[in-house]
């Protein structure tokens, strides 16, 4: 009941963001922004269910704040901040006693540097590579949980919430537009994680995330969807299928803004996830800076 409620007091505040009036351009959920010719700030969060009776705070989430500022006409400087936030009352009966008690945390994740180019290679499709790395920001100590818990809110990110790990990330992306007000999207590229542990025998891995969006444009606002994963490269699994994690996100953005909200719920669609968290829901704004 508690989750229900929570879930009602999310939409009810993304409606309130889709009515907000201005204008500005479609950006993503999940898979990367595209890339625009003047300084663009995004703020993002992500709000899990679990499928727990322990009591999670409506604030407890990923929080992202990206920042795209270009330098000359082909480039674009990118930056990400990733912060999660984990404030979760537990309740539990040893013998004839109860007893509650609340965990919060908060955590900075792997803040990222990076470049991406701004390439249209026609008024109907668009093409941009990005290249960058995540720093080592994410405390090993302080945030052990907090990191958890952000992996388990959006494991497509990992990278962002893993302690003692530099990650060398790239991505190509193409979006096609079509005169019928229909949009398809296709991200794809490498990561290797780096772990850099003073204690050894962590390893490194090499992951492969991948993304396809479609959409289609209805007056100012557009309903969307990703399907968005990761494929392991490295490790030795049981099964071949065991080195995919995907999930599933749709939602509606308006686009008519100056601050453009939008609003999904992301679904996870491997069994791994099936007693921990039935998906996670998220709210979007993005500000492009004339």
């Amino acid at each position: 009941m508690k989750q229900r409620t929570l879930r009602t007091n999310f939409l009810i505040i993304g409606c309130f963001f889709i009515t907000f009036h201005s204008h500005s351009a479609a950006q993503s959920f999940i898979i990367k922004d595209v890339p625009q010719k003047n300084i663009s700030v995004d703020f993002r969060f992500i709000h899990p269910f679990y499928q727990s009776p322990n009591k999670l705070n409506a604030l407890s989430g990923t929080y992202d704040l990206n920042l795209s500022i270009p330098v000359g006409g082909k480039w674009n400087i990118n930056t990400l901040v990733p912060v999660v936030v984990y404030k979760n009352k537990i309740e539990e009966q040893f013998y004839s006693y109860n007893y509650s008690y609340t965990y919060d945390k908060t955590a900075l994740g792997n803040i990222y540097l990076g470049l991406q180019t701004i390439d249209s290679t026609s008024s109907n499709v668009g093409r941009n590579f990005s290249f960058g790395v995540f720093l080592p920001t994410s405390s090993k100590t302080e945030s052990y949980n907090a990191s958890f818990f952000g992996l388990l809110t959006n494991y497509y990110d990992l990278q962002k919430y893993l302690a003692e790990t530099i990650t060398l990330y790239s991505n190509i992306a193409f979006r096609w537009y079509l005169e019928n007000r229909i949009r398809f999207g296709l991200d794809v590229g490498p990561q290797y994680l780096i772990n850099i542990s003073e204690r050894g025998g962590g390893g490194n891995d090499f992951f492969l995330h991948y993304g396809l969006s479609a959409g289609v444009d209805i007056n100012d606002f557009i309903i969307k969807s990703e399907f968005t994963g990761i494929l392991i490269l490295t490790g030795d699994p049981e099964n071949f299928t065991d080195r995919f994690l995907n999930f599933l996100s749709i939602g509606l953005s308006y686009t008519n803004c100056i601050v453009k909200p939008s609003i999904f719920y992301q679904f996870n669609l491997h069994e791994m996830y099936e007693n921990l968290s039935s998906g996670s829901l998220g709210v979007k704004l993005s500000f492009i800076l004339d």
